[in-house]
This record gives C-alpha cells, structure tokens and sequence, in this order.
C-alpha cells in the first residue's frame, strides 16, 4: 500500500511539473512575441463575385406534334449529334390529322378545277350567244325595214287612187306583216339585252375560280402541316451538345402524353435541353461597387451600350484574365476572359449585383466535364505591383501617436532577446494579408506581427522612467 502511494505521489508530481512547464512555455511566447523579416514579391488587389458555371447556349427541344411517347433513346448527360432521334411519339392521331387534312385538300382542289370548267365554259358560250342574238337583231330589222317599205307604198297607191278599189284585206295583211317584224325586232333586242347580261355570269365565276383557289391553298397549307406534324413525331436534335433535363427539372418519360407546340398556348410541352458544352461559361454575380472597375477590366466588345471600334472589331481582345477557383475542384485554378457585361442589374433591396459573363479558357477546363451548375468564385485583379516590399497585414500597427508604421525587432542592449522600435512608414496597396510598403524599412528587416507582452516590473520601469 506505501508503494501505491509513493507511486501516486510521484506521478502527480511529475504531471504537476509538466504543466508548469507548459505554461511557461507559453508565457515566454507571449513574452517574446512574433517577428518576421521584410520580403520582397508581387501584390494583387483582387475583386471577387460568386457564380455558377453554364454552357455556352441551352436548346429547349418541344415537339409540334402531339402524343403519347412511345420512345426516349437518351438520358440526362448523354451526348447527341444534330439529327440524332431523341424521340418517337405514337403517331395515330397525328397520322389521323394527316389523313383528313389531304382529304380537304383534294376536295378543295376538286371544287376549284369545278370553278375553271365553269368559267371556261362561260367564256366560250355566252361571246357565241351575243353573236347569235346581233344576228337575229339585224335580221329582224332588216324584215321589219322591208315590211315598212311595203305598207307605205301600198298606203300611196290607195292614198293616190282616192281610196278606189282598195281591198281592205290586202291593206290589213300588210299592216300585220308590220307589226309581225316590230314584233321579231323586239324580240331580238330583248335576246341581244340578255346575251349582254350574261357577261356578268363570266365575273361571278372568276370570284368563284378565286374563292376556290383561296380555300386549296388554305387546304394545302392544313394538309403540309399535318404532314411536318406527322414527321415531328419523330423529334431529332437540333444542335449538337449533351441531354439535359429542362428548367423545371423534369424529364419526358414514356407513356407520357406531350402537347404539341402549335395546338397550345404555351407553345407545347418541353421535352429535354441540349446543352452546348464545347464552351464552358461562369455567370458571376458581381456587386453593384464594383462593377466600374470591372467594367475598366473588359475588352471593349463585351462592355453594355458602347459603340465598338474598328480596332476592337479587329483586335477582338481577351481584357485581363479572370481567375476562377471551382469549389468541386479546389486543387485546380482555371482562368477565364469577360465575354459580356450585361446590362440590367440583378436582385433588389440592400444587395443589387450585376451578370458577368466569363469564358473558361485555360487548357484544364476539360477536367470539368460535363457537370454544370457548380458553384465557382472569380477573382478579377484590378490593381497588381511586382517585386515589392511586403510585410504581413498584421504587422501594419498605429502608435501612440496616431501615425501607422511597424515595429521592429531590434536586438535588446540591456539583456538577451529583442526589443520593439516602432517606424512610420508609408504603405501602397494591400490584400488584406499582405501590405506593400513604399518609405520606411528595407527588405529582410525584422518586424513583430504580434508584440511581446510587457512583464509588470517591465511595465513599472517604464511608468517609474516616464515619470
């Protein structure tokens, strides 16, 4: 038992030592502070905006014609060529639609060549029926001229003879013969009036010809969109790029009834996207303070509302490079050029920021495939200096004094160590983790990023000296 407890004590003794140990490691540390010489390198001051990566353009694929889908030949991530099928739908009710559509037409063909008979026909007789009619007119006036000479020669010879030997007879049949001839040249006017009338029926079947010319091109018209409705049911890639689900985040599935794009409002229903990702784009959403700085940054062709140069034209400059860190991909840096600064601001209340849109174009951007929406952060540099005076951020300190400088840790001439002196100097830029320094130490100097804490005999020797 007197062992166990000797062996007790001796442990706690030995613990205890090693934590006084500890903190007086710790408290020589503090004592001593941190220092640091001056170096020499370059400095950046970077703007930074969040964004998401996209491709360069995104195709909505909706169908004219409607159905259920009997077939979907690719997923979400598959890659297609244009004309490549994506899908098939059941084409009975579009092959339904088809099937009326050229039964109207062909009616509408026959009620038009019906038309043009009619008015052939027309235009043949009723010129052939004026003729016909003039004809008997002049005949009958030329009778009636005849039967006129007649009566009045007969009517002188009873009118000279004194009204002798007259036969009443004789004088009636003559006066009936002229009256007969009137008679027939009325007739005659009267055919000639109609035939004339008849003209008219030539006009009303030239509208007929172009009513019923009007109602075959609206049934050829019917009957050609039948047809490309029918052909839609076997919908092809119109580009070249990679499946994707739509904006709502669904995917066509077989057996689902689509709506076709010219029997709604809506224009149909959406089917897939096909995403172009040859090029790989970063909308960054940068802040409304910022934004004129990265405007100064931009090749003058992706600047809003300015008026392009024959030598920007020409040029065609990339603008200083864009820096882009891509969370999924933290070991890689990628960079990028400002393609488009666009116009209208994004969000509202306190937080408004602006859409710029940067190119990918450094060789890694393969490594990002073809997964799009991962969250990336650009970093625009808008002020850089090379091989300056730098000291860390945590060293820049304010004296007593109000003037900013650093301290510098001198050897200590009263005893071991360093001790601080402090020196104003003058700054340049800085990153927030590095300051460039322009006047007041050189390269290698040492200088405290954190002060050594002063020891309370210190401290009275201090006051006691003050005094």
């Amino acid at each position: 038992m007197k062992k166990l407890m000797v062996a007790i004590v001796l442990l706690a003794g030995v613990g205890g030592l090693a934590y006084l140990a500890s903190n007086w490691q710790i408290e020589i540390s503090a004592l001593t502070g941190k220092w640091e010489p001056v170096t020499r390198g370059d400095l950046s001051v970077p703007i930074r905006a969040t964004g998401v990566i996209e491709p360069a353009q995104t195709v909505e694929i909706k169908s004219v014609a409607s159905g259920g889908v009997e077939k979907v030949y690719f997923e979400p991530g598959d890659m297609v060529k244009k004309g490549d099928l994506l899908v098939a739908l059941d084409p009975i009710d579009e092959q339904r639609r088809a099937t009326i559509a050229q039964a109207e037409f062909q009616t509408a063909e026959a009620n038009l060549e019906k038309a043009n008979i009619t008015l052939r026909d027309r235009k043949m007789s009723i010129p052939i029926a004026v003729d016909s009619a003039q004809a008997q007119l002049d005949s009958a006036q030329a009778r009636l001229a005849t039967a006129q000479l007649k009566y009045d020669k007969r009517e002188t010879q009873v009118r000279e003879s004194g009204y002798q030997n007259v036969s009443l007879q004789e004088l009636a049949e003559y006066r009936a013969g002229l009256k007969d001839a009137q008679a027939a040249v009325d007739a005659a006017q009267a055919g000639l009036a109609k035939a004339n009338n008849d003209h008219l029926l030539i006009k009303l079947a030239e509208q007929d010809v172009k009513l019923m010319t009007a109602a075959r091109t609206r049934a050829q018209t019917s009957h050609e969109d039948a047809k490309e409705r029918l052909n839609e049911t076997k919908i092809l890639a119109p580009v070249t790029g990679m499946v994707t689900r739509t904006q709502s985040r669904r995917f066509i599935e077989e057996g689902e009834v689509i709506q076709g794009g010219k029997t709604t409002f809506t224009g149909g229903t959406p089917l897939m996207e096909i995403a172009d990702i040859g090029s790989l784009y970063v909308i960054a959403k940068v802040d409304e303070a910022d934004i004129g700085q990265v405007l100064q940054l931009a090749p003058e062709e992706a600047r809003p509302g300015e008026p392009i140069s024959e030598e920007a034209a020409t040029a065609k400059g990339a603008g200083t490079p864009v820096k882009i860190i891509v969370d999924a991909f933290k070991d890689q840096e990628f960079t990028g050029e400002i393609k488009r600064i666009l116009p209208e601001p994004t969000g509202g209340g306190a937080v408004v920021t602006y859409d710029v849109r940067i190119k990918i174009t450094s060789d890694n951007r393969k490594e990002l495939g073809g997964v799009l929406g991962l969250q990336a952060e650009v970093e625009f540099t808008t002020k850089s200096v090379k091989d300056v005076l730098l000291v860390s951020y945590d060293a820049v300190k304010q004296d007593p004094n109000g003037e900013y400088g650093v301290y510098l840790a001198i050897p200590n001439p009263d005893g071991p160590g360093r001790k601080e002196q402090f020196r104003a100097c003058r700054f340049g830029i800085d990153d927030g983790i590095h300051a460039q320094v322009l006047e007041g130490v050189e390269e290698g100097d040492p200088i405290y990023t954190r002060l050594p804490t002063k020891t309370r005999k210190q401290r009275e020797a201090e006051e006691a000296e003050d005094g």
